[in-house]
């Protein structure tokens, strides 16, 4: 159990949390006030129906993120020479998993790297 977070009551979900200008979250409340449905659930549905519309998978995904890393990388290391890539994937390692990815993710990410 946390000691200074909150755990949530849903096992296997997480908090995406977001800011949204005071008229928006006034609109979403009316509307989800006049439709007797929860904001968490409108939500639920929206990004359903985005994930399905973007169709792209955790392989194309990944493969993305890899190519941005490298081309994050190759600037990184132009700009600073002595650049380590160990310190970079390090660096990396550290910020997906901040963001949530696992560890699995991580490691394909940095394994293709090497390629």
């Amino acid at each position: 159990m946390p000691v200074l977070s909150t755990e949530s009551k849903r096992k296997g979900y997480k908090l995406v949390g977001v800011h949204v200008p005071s008229q928006v979250h006034n609109y979403l409340t009316l509307s989800t006030l006049a439709k007797g449905v929860g904001k968490s659930t409108l939500f639920m549905n929206l990004i359903e129906s985005w994930i399905e519309a973007e169709g792209s998978t955790e392989k194309v995904l990944i493969e993305q993120i890899v190519a941005r890393v490298c081309g994050e990388w190759l600037d990184s290391k132009k700009k600073h020479p002595r650049a380590s890539l160990n310190e970079f994937k390090t660096k990396l390692k550290a910020e997906f998993l901040d963001k949530g990815l696992t560890e699995k993710q991580v490691l394909k990410i940095l394994k293709s790297m090497e390629l």
